[in-house]
């Protein structure tokens, strides 16, 4: 959320109903964080819930965060890890689909990137 809203327009972080927490520094922290991966991996199940939650704002942010969603989503890497292989997943109870399919992915050397309680689980995660 914070990378779609802050590439479409660093002012709209802090009236972002989602993002209250966060302000445009955040955004060019993650966005200078990112820039040290040769690729960003987003999943299905990542990318719809991001186009759900900006599916219930009205326009015209609602067209202009779409676009950036799109623009994000041709410029980064879409790997599919199946329901089934991320339920089969110990972390799935806890995290649910979206969450634990990050887990579940088949790379081994993953950042992970969270709003929440950190996790012990197989990858790195950052709180902001």
């Amino acid at each position: 959320m914070l990378l779609v809203v802050g590439a479409t327009d660093q002012e709209l972080i802090q009236r972002h109903r989602r993002l209250q927490a966060f302000d445009a520094l955040d955004y060019e922290l993650l966005v200078g964080l990112l820039g040290n991966y040769q690729q960003v991996l987003v999943t299905p199940n990542t990318l719809t819930e991001t186009s759900n939650l900006h599916s219930q704002h009205g326009e015209p942010q609602r067209s202009r965060f779409f676009d950036t969603l799109r623009s994000l989503i041709e410029v980064n890497k879409e790997i599919v890890v199946t329901s089934r292989q991320t339920s089969a997943n110990p972390s799935f109870n806890r995290l649910g689909l979206t969450d634990a399919a990050l887990i579940a992915t088949p790379h081994t050397q993953t950042l992970h990137l969270s709003y929440g309680p950190p996790s012990n689980d197989r990858f790195t995660t950052y709180r902001l």
